[in-house]
C-alpha cells in the first residue's frame, strides 16, 4: 500500500467517524424531544384532569383518555426506537474507532428505566383523572 492509499484509508476513516458522531448527535437530540414531548402531554392532561376533570361528561372522558393514551404510547415507542437507533450507532462508533461510551443516556441502563419511568408517569396520570372524577366521600 503506497503512502497516498494508507493516507486516503485514514482520511475515510475520520470522515466515517465524524459522520457516526454527527448521527449520533441527531438521535440524542431526537431522543430528548421525545422525553419533552411526553413531559408536555402529560402535564396538559393533568391540567386538563384538574380543571375541568370533573366536569366531562362520559363521552368526553373517552375521547380525552384516548387521545392522551394514543399520543403518549406513540411517543414512548418513539423513545424506545430512538434509543435503540442510539444504542446501535454507539456500539458502530466503538467498533470503527475504539472510545469510551460516549454518553450515558443511550446505553439501555439508561433507555428501558427512562420508558419505564414515562408508562408509569401515563398510569399515574390515569390515576390522577379517576381520583378527581371519583373522589372520596367523607
Amino acid at each position: 500500500m503506497t503512502e497516498f492509499e494508507t493516507a486516503q484509508l485514514a482520511i475515510m476513516n475520520a470522515e466515517l467517524v465524524n459522520s457516526s458522531i454527527g448521527n449520533f448527535q441527531s438521535q440524542t437530540e431526537i431522543m430528548y424531544q421525545q422525553i419533552a414531548l411526553g413531559h408536555s402531554l402529560l402535564f396538559g392532561y393533568l391540567l386538563a384532569a384538574y380543571f375541568i376533570g370533573a366536569a366531562l361528561t362520559r363521552p368526553q372522558l373517552f375521547i380525552l383518555n384516548a387521545l392522551y393514551l394514543i399520543l403518549s404510547v406513540a411517543n414512548v415507542l418513539g423513545y424506545i426506537v430512538v434509543s435503540l437507533v442510539m444504542i446501535e450507532l454507539q456500539t458502530n462508533l466503538e467498533m470503527v474507532k475504539k472510545m469510551d461510551t460516549i454518553d450515558a443516556a443511550t446505553t439501555s441502563a439508561f433507555a428501558w428505566p427512562t420508558a419505564l419511568m414515562q408508562i408509569l408517569m401515563i398510569l399515574a396520570s390515569l390515576y390522577f383523572m379517576w381520583t378527581v372524577r371519583k373522589p372520596k366521600k367523607e
